[in-house]
């Protein structure tokens, strides 16, 4: 042969091995051999419809973090009359709280009282309801880190609660 047909050969060949290896990843692909996508279900943003619920009782901070910590894990505060579950009960002398199902009968599905009424037990409140409805563990008591410009040329790492409260620095440069 000579140089010009090796060379037409030699292409030939290198644009079937193409042809083959994408046909060969399309079948793996298709029958779920390859690599699968990563689903997020309950947590990513406009996927479902929030759960509706009410929350009766509550007041001041504490009544802030429950909404905010419900409202990020996939609930709706609602208005008296218009939610699914009810979580009643109140922040004075320590945080209590019963949660109901009102389309179950409006029996109760957990009833939890803390001796003091922080933030701390309303992040563990807010978890309980996500855990007894969604069966998930709740993400109210974890930690993020981030980097933090403060004072002089070098950042800091600082560790906070989840919804950025209780920020401490773990460097100092």
């Amino acid at each position: 042969m000579d140089e010009s047909t090796q060379s037409k050969t030699a292409k030939i060949k290198h644009l079937l091995a193409v042809c083959f290896s994408f046909l060969g990843g399309a079948l793996l692909w298709e029958r779920g051999l390859a690599q699968s996508e990563i689903h997020l279900e309950r947590w990513q943003s406009g996927t479902m419809d929030p759960v509706p619920i009410e929350l009766k009782g509550y007041s001041g901070e504490i009544l802030k973090v429950l909404t905010f910590d419900l409202k990020v894990m996939g609930w709706e505060v609602v208005p008296a009359g218009k939610g699914q579950f009810i979580l009643t009960g109140g922040n004075k002398g320590g945080l209590h709280g019963r949660l109901a199902d009102r389309l179950g009968g409006g029996s109760a599905l957990f009833s939890l009282r803390y001796s003091t009424a922080g933030r701390r037990q309303a992040h563990a409140l807010a978890n309980a309801v996500v855990e007894k409805v969604f069966k998930e563990k709740g993400i109210a008591h974890t930690k993020i880190a981030y980097k933090n410009w403060s004072a002089g040329d070098f950042p800091e790492i600082h560790v906070a609660d989840y919804d950025g409260h209780h920020a401490k620095p773990v460097t100092w440069d």
